[in-house]
């Protein structure tokens, strides 16, 4: 075989093996990022192992992991009580504020639950949204009876009268609670005592269904004065 001949079909095999090799440190200088070995993810979320999961962060992990049922890392965290964690977390560049689990819920709404002023005010600060469909964290804030909170997301843009899927308003879940703060706060600010649910069931009904009597007389009080104020007709 003359040496041309040689040289010829050596020089593509050269070339390929050049490829692989600039592919293969390609892929170690990214493989941190791209692939970080979370093994232990849940097990330090579960016990607030904050060091633990920052390392892991620090290391390429995406705080947007979702456990086997599409919960959120963030809210996962909320439901094992790591509020270290959940920091670390909602605090990391990467992570969507916005992302929601299988019922629709996202970080914000469950800090807004769980009565966190401070955490809800970061969140907000970073990008969490007040305002989307369905439930909101306005719902959420109002059913823990959380007044403090619930004027914060109405000072952001919250919708006083905001419907759930099935028309449930931050009204109701306020009732519900029996935070009469809460819902004196909702009505100064907009709420409509006459709302009805999408199966027709009103204000005076969650009180009612609840055994929150005084608010229930309240509430009822409140309506018939609203429409016998009302011009005739209307």
């Amino acid at each position: 075989m003359p040496p041309e001949s040689f040289l010829s079909t050596q020089k593509p095999v050269r070339h390929l093996a050049l490829r692989r090799m600039l592919a293969g440190l390609l892929a170690a200088a990214t493989l941190p990022v791209m692939a970080a070995d979370v093994g232990n993810w849940w097990f330090y979320v579960t016990n607030d192992r904050v060091a633990d999961i920052q390392e892991l962060l620090n290391e390429g992990a995406d705080p947007n992991l979702r456990t086997a049922d599409g919960q959120l890392s963030a809210i996962q965290a909320v439901r094992e009580g790591s509020w270290g964690v959940f920091d670390a977390l909602t605090g990391d560049a990467r992570i969507d504020l916005n992302a929601e689990n299988s019922l629709g819920e996202t970080a914000l709404m469950y800090a807004a639950l769980e009565g966190q002023e401070q955490r809800v005010n970061r969140l907000i600060e970073r990008g969490a949204k007040v305002v989307k469909l369905g439930w909101t964290p306005l719902h959420y804030a109002a059913a823990g009876g959380h007044t403090r909170i619930v004027a914060l997301l109405l000072d952001q843009g919250a919708l006083p009268n905001a419907p759930a899927h099935d028309g449930v308003t931050p009204l109701m879940m306020a009732i519900r609670a029996n935070s009469h703060d809460t819902v004196q706060l909702l009505l100064d600010r907009g709420a409509d005592p006459e709302a009805q649910t999408s199966a027709g069931k009103s204000v005076v009904d969650f009180a009612a269904e609840r055994g929150h009597r005084r608010l229930a007389r309240a509430l009822s009080d409140l309506i018939a004065e609203r429409r016998a104020s009302r011009p005739t007709g209307q």
